[in-house]
């Protein structure tokens, strides 16, 4: 058994989908995505689906051409954190503890699913409609359930309408979420939601995010851009201008790297 619980009443511990192998049907100690289809299972349950000579995958049955298996850290870390609230018991894991500079670098993947987001947060006791609820998830600044929260309203502000998203805007602390961008672990969900607001961040501001290395946050803020230029086509020498800022300021922090390469002495 992956995990055992230490009350009585298997009602009292129902754990959140997200966190169940769709294999073994219990809760999963060691989460990993098979990248070909980006479906999470408990890594000893898909190892053990390979080893019985199964070349599929098990929710979608597509055939794989790789059983390339990626962990889902922060998946693990809400898992481990539902089960000591909850007083259940998990089995020992495979994969080694993840030191703080692995949490602060690994990409959160499956993670931005918001399917997996509304689970965690559901967890928590927070409803995915309730902005008051969620807001104060990003104010504890906790992964991943502020990770979560961020996720689960970008796509919010994606498919709500104009009065859904003002009224989002006002019960959301603007300045926090700007801060948030200099938060390592919750800069790339903070910076999504940011840029899906529209109005929010001025011109330079939405350049200088282009420098965060996500592509999906990339190709928003260029769609951004160029909605801004089409809207506003009497500001075009305004937008040109901050282009023109972003590119020499990119251009100097470049030659500024080279200059105190070229500085280094020699090793001897």
């Amino acid at each position: 058994m992956a995990s055992t619980a230490k009350d009585s009443g298997p009602e009292a511990h129902a754990p959140p989908e997200v966190f169940v192998c769709p294999i073994s049907r219990e809760i999963m100690r060691d989460p990993v995505v098979l990248v070909e289809t980006g479906q999470i299972y408990d890594k000893e349950s898909i190892k053990g689906w390979f080893i019985r000579g199964r070349n599929t995958c098990p929710l979608t049955g597509k055939r794989l051409l790789s059983q390339h298996l990626t962990q889902v850290h922060m998946l693990r870390m809400a898992i481990e954190e539902w089960a000591s609230r909850e007083n259940v018991e998990l089995g020992p894991s495979s994969i080694p503890p993840m030191s703080a500079d692995d949490a602060a670098s690994s990409s959160m993947g499956p993670l931005d699913d918001p399917a997996a987001c509304m689970s965690i947060v559901s967890s928590k006791g927070v409803s995915v409609y309730d902005i008051d609820g969620l807001c104060a998830l990003v104010e504890g600044k906790k992964v991943p359930e502020a990770y979560a929260a961020l996720v689960v309203m970008r796509d919010m502000v994606k498919h709500a309408d104009e009065d859904r998203v003002k009224s989002m805007r006002r019960a959301l602390d603007l300045e926090l979420l700007k801060q948030l961008l200099w938060e390592d672990r919750l800069q790339v969900p903070a910076a999504r939601l940011l840029v899906q607001m529209r109005g929010v961040l001025d011109i330079d501001e939405l350049l200088s995010l282009l420098v965060i290395q996500d592509v999906e946050l990339q190709v928003d803020v260029l769609t951004r851009l160029i909605e801004h230029i089409c809207e506003n086509r009497g500001h075009m020498q305004e937008a040109a201008g901050a282009v023109g800022r972003w590119v020499s300021g990119l251009c100097s922090r470049f030659r500024g790297r080279r200059h105190s390469r070229s500085r280094r002495p020699a090793p001897p």
